[in-house]
C-alpha cells in the first residue's frame, strides 16, 4: 500500500508503517517562511495578552522572531491540542484552553469570558476562529508571523492520502482530483472538516494530532481492510 503524504515525515515513522506494509510517500505540498516582525516583542512586553496558536508554526516563528528570554510567559494561551500545546508547553506558557480545531477553541475563549484575543497566524488560515470571536464581541487581532507558499505537485499512484492542515488540502487539488474510492487520513477535526467540506467522503480522523497516531490510524485501517 501507497500512501501519499502532503508533507515531511520523520524517517522512524516511515519504517514503523513499512514493516506494517504501507509505504509513506511525503512530498511538502506547502512552504512554510517565519517573517520577521521587529515590532512584536515589543507588543507582547507591554502588557499580558491572550494569545491563540493554531499552528506549532506560529509558536516556531515567535521563537525565531523573539527568542525564548525576551517574551514574558505570563500570557495566557489559547491552543490547538497535539503539538502546538505541547510546543507551548515547552516554552513555558501558561495554557488557559485546549481545543481540537477553531470553532471549539473559540468556545472556550467566550466561555473564560475574554474580552480580546492576539492570533499569531499565517497568512493563509480559516476564518472560523475570526468569525466566532467577532460574532461573540471578543475583540480580534490577527498578526501574521509565517507565510504558507502552495507547491505545485502530482501523484500519478497511491493508494490513500494523509493531509495535516486544510492549506495542504487547497494545495493538492491544484494539480491533483481525489478519486471518491480513496481514504483520507486527517491529523484533526479541522482538517477533516474541511475535507468533509470540499467533497471528500472516506475521511478518517486520528485520535490525537500527532504525527504518530496519524501513522498509526493508516496502519490500523490497512491491516482491518486485508
Amino acid at each position: 500500500m501507497e500512501i501519499a503524504c502532503t508533507r515531511h515525515i520523520e524517517k522512524g515513522n516511515k519504517s514503523i508503517a513499512l514493516s506494517r506494509g504501507v509505504q509513506l510517500v511525503d512530498y511538502p505540498l506547502v512552504k512554510t517562511t517565519y517573517l520577521s516582525h521587529p515590532s512584536l516583542v515589543s507588543i507582547l512586553q507591554k502588557q499580558s495578552r491572550n494569545l491563540v496558536f493554531t499552528s506549532k508554526h506560529a509558536l516556531l516563528a515567535l521563537e525565531q522572531i523573539a527568542g525564548l528570554d525576551l517574551v514574558p510567559k505570563d500570557h495566557v494561551v489559547y491552543c490547538i491540542s497535539g503539538r502546538t500545546q505541547d510546543y507551548a508547553e515547552k516554552l513555558g506558557f501558561k495554557i488557559g484552553a485546549t481545543a481540537t480545531n477553531s470553532k471549539q477553541l473559540a468556545a472556550c475563549i467566550q466561555k473564560d469570558r475574554v474580552k480580546d484575543v492576539l492570533h499569531l497566524t499565517s497568512n493563509i488560515r480559516l476564518t472560523d476562529l475570526q468569525d466566532v470571536s467577532v460574532s461573540q464581541n471578543i475583540k480580534y487581532t490577527a498578526i501574521e508571523v509565517y507565510r504558507k507558499e502552495k507547491q505545485e505537485y502530482t501523484w500519478d499512484n497511491y493508494d490513500g492520502i494523509a493531509f495535516f492542515s486544510p492549506s495542504q488540502i487547497d494545495a493538492f487539488l491544484v494539480c491533483n482530483t481525489l478519486q471518491k474510492e480513496k481514504p483520507v487520513f486527517c491529523i484533526g477535526h479541522t482538517t477533516a472538516d474541511y475535507g468533509i467540506y470540499k467533497g471528500f467522503k472516506r475521511v478518517l480522523v486520528s485520535e490525537r494530532p500527532t504525527e504518530e497516531d496519524i501513522v498509526k490510524k493508516i496502519m490500523n485501517y490497512y491491516t482491518l481492510i486485508r
